[in-house]
């Protein structure tokens, strides 16, 4: 009986940012926050008060700046005698996509040095320096 209590204290949920579009470009990233709120106190049964929103929520509603937060977020919800705390569900797979563009980015400047070092071929090719050299020797 306690590990259902246990179950019902969790869950994960996707909640929609698209109605904050409507509001003025300044007041977006704002906007989003209390969404999450009003979203979660709904649905936890909780009063707005008793919610905690994470920092990773808000570095991802605020990482694009005030102007553009996500059209959406997972959200883990966990309730406790406290309130209720909201924390990322893929919290891990963001840092991992952050970390794998960094390396991507690498990679496309190692390869464009490398291009760079690289002696510049005769324009024509082969065909056109035996050409030179037939009408170099007549």
């Amino acid at each position: 009986m306690a590990e259902e209590n246990k179950a019902a204290a969790e869950q994960i949920y996707t909640i929609p940012l698209k109605a904050v579009k409507d509001y003025p470009n300044w007041k977006r990233g704002n906007k989003a926050i209390k969404v999450i709120r009003e979203y979660l106190s709904k649905h936890m049964k909780v009063a707005e008060d008793e919610i905690k929103i994470s920092k990773e929520i808000n570095e991802i509603v605020w990482e694009r700046g005030i102007e553009k937060p996500p059209r959406k977020i997972r959200v883990k919800a966990v309730r406790s005698e406290e309130g209720v705390t909201a924390e990322v569900v893929e919290a891990e797979k963001a840092s991992e996509k952050a970390a794998e563009k960094e390396s991507k980015k690498a990679e496309k400047k190692t390869k464009a040095k490398k291009a760079a070092e690289k002696p510049a071929k005769k324009a024509g090719g082969k065909k056109a320096g035996k050409k030179a050299e037939k009408a170099a020797s007549e």
